[in-house]
């Protein structure tokens, strides 16, 4: 390359902050030509597309040693004046707009299949709700954050009412209908920002990021109407009506950590159950 290019590039190697490699190619440039039978001399098309090549396929070689993305070579400025060197590599790594540059396949398909797997992990398989393991790790990161910036947060845990007589009478096919409804419902009317998770048998929780106490209420009251005015079918093909009990905490005035926060909750949960079901506390 011309010097003023070199010149070029470790400034903006210094700016960036990154470490300068340097890896001479005249070497393999030179018996290149040899192989071929050109005469280094003459510095025409093949002379420059030769070293062009050989910068390409060094870059790519160190990409991949090094888990790595090239994301600039010598030929980036040939494209600015409308042509450019390619070779098989150069081609996948560069045709971005139509396809996938090959160095980055490898990640995506770990991406798919982490994707897969963090989905099985987190998911409760019956109602496709967050599981309970999801539900503590996104308190302990909500907790840490309505602390760090003082903002609002609030849980609500659900139960359904008579859940075990529901499922002694119309059998356990019955119960897991019900529980898919039920969760269905609760997920369809919050927040896309708000976390249902199925808590564990018949009870699930919601997690209300910068949501007051006073708004967690409110929207306790709305799960339980709508509940209750929704006939759940069940699996004989008989529809039943079904009811939840709910409690509410908030982080701040019922404790400050995932533990007190749930703990209120499950307690107002106990309190709108003893005082009669189908209700908010």
């Amino acid at each position: 390359t011309t010097d003023k290019t070199k010149i070029n590039s470790v400034k903006l190697i210094k700016a960036l902050g990154a470490t300068a490699r340097t890896v001479p190619i005249g070497a393999s440039v030179l018996k290149h030509f040899k192989d071929i039978g050109h005469n280094a001399e003459d510095k025409n098309v093949t002379y420059e597309n030769a070293q062009a090549r050989m910068r390409t396929l060094v870059l790519m070689d160190i990409a991949n040693e090094e888990s790595g993305l090239v994301i600039g070579t010598g030929d980036l400025s040939e494209l600015a004046l409308g042509w450019a060197t390619y070779n098989g590599d150069h081609m996948s790594m560069y045709g971005v707009n139509a396809s996938v540059p090959k160095t980055l396949v490898k990640y995506l398909i770990k991406s798919r299949d982490f994707d897969a797997q963090y989905k099985l992990a987190t998911t409760d398989g019956l109602t496709e709700l967050y599981n309970h393991r999801y539900f503590q790790e996104q308190m302990q990161n909500q907790v840490s954050h309505a602390k760090r910036y003082e903002v609002p947060l609030s849980l609500i845990i659900v139960d359904i009412d008579f859940f075990k007589k529901f499922n002694d009478t119309y059998g356990h096919q019955s119960g897991d209908a019900v529980l898919r409804q039920v969760a269905f419902i609760l997920k369809k009317n919050v927040r896309s920002t708000d976390i249902v998770c199925r808590y564990g048998g018949e009870e699930m929780s919601i997690i209300l990021p910068n949501t007051k106490y006073e708004e967690a209420v409110t929207i306790a009251n709305k799960l339980c109407s709508l509940v209750s005015e929704k006939k759940c079918k069940l699996s004989n093909g008989r529809e039943s009506n079904v009811t939840i009990s709910l409690g509410v905490s908030t982080f701040g005035a019922d404790g400050e950590t995932p533990a007190t926060i749930i703990e209120s909750a499950d307690k107002r949960l106990y309190n709108a159950k003893e005082n009669g079901r189908n209700r908010v506390n």
